[in-house]
C-alpha cells in the first residue's frame, strides 16, 4: 500500500476514546488510514489544498461492515473552508457500499484558485461497526499545491 503522510486523524469523543484522541498512527505505520470501526463515533481525516484549474481529488477506498441494515453508518468526502463550513460533498458512502476495493476520483475545478480542505468525515451509529479503509490519496493535475504526496 502507498504511503501517505499529510493527513491529521482526529477522533471525537465517543464511549471508546475521549475528544481529540488520535487512537492509530496507521498511516505512518501501515501506509494507509482507515475511519470508524467503532461504535457511535466520529472521524475526520483532512489536508489544506490550494485548487488548481484542473484538480482533481483521487484515492482507493474499501468498506467493511457488520451492519445488518443498511444505511447505518456514513463516509463523505466533502470540501470545507478554513472555518469549516462545508463548501461541497464530493462523494457519500455508507456501510450498503461495502465491498471490494476501488478505485474513486472527484473533479475540483469548481474551485480553482480557492484554498479549501479535503475532508474524509465518517459518522457511525451505537450498533454494529463499519470501517472506511483509504488508500492512495492523491491530489492529481493542474496547478494544485499541497503536502499531500504518497511516498
Amino acid at each position: 500500500m502507498a504511503r501517505c503522510s499529510f493527513f491529521a486523524h482526529i477522533t471525537e469523543d465517543s464511549s471508546y476514546f475521549p475528544a481529540g484522541f488520535q487512537p492509530w498512527d496507521r498511516i505512518a505505520q501501515e501506509g494507509y488510514d482507515y475511519l470508524g470501526d467503532y461504535d457511535n463515533g466520529r472521524d475526520e481525516l483532512s489536508q489544506k489544498i490550494q485548487v488548481g484549474d484542473s484538480a482533481r481529488l483521487s484515492y482507493d477506498i474499501k468498506i467493511e461492515t457488520n451492519e445488518l441494515r443498511h444505511p447505518s453508518d456514513h463516509l463523505l468526502v466533502r470540501l470545507t473552508n478554513g472555518a469549516g463550513e462545508q463548501l461541497a460533498v464530493l462523494q457519500r458512502y455508507s456501510d450498503a457500499d461495502a465491498g471490494g476495493s476501488r478505485h474513486e476520483t472527484a473533479e475540483l475545478s469548481d474551485f480553482a484558485g480557492r484554498t479549501v480542505y479535503v475532508s474524509f468525515l465518517v459518522n457511525t451509529d451505537p450498533n454494529l461497526r463499519t470501517a472506511f479503509y483509504l488508500d492512495k490519496v492523491s491530489l492529481e493535475a493542474g496547478d494544485s499545491q499541497s503536502t499531500p504526496r504518497n511516498d
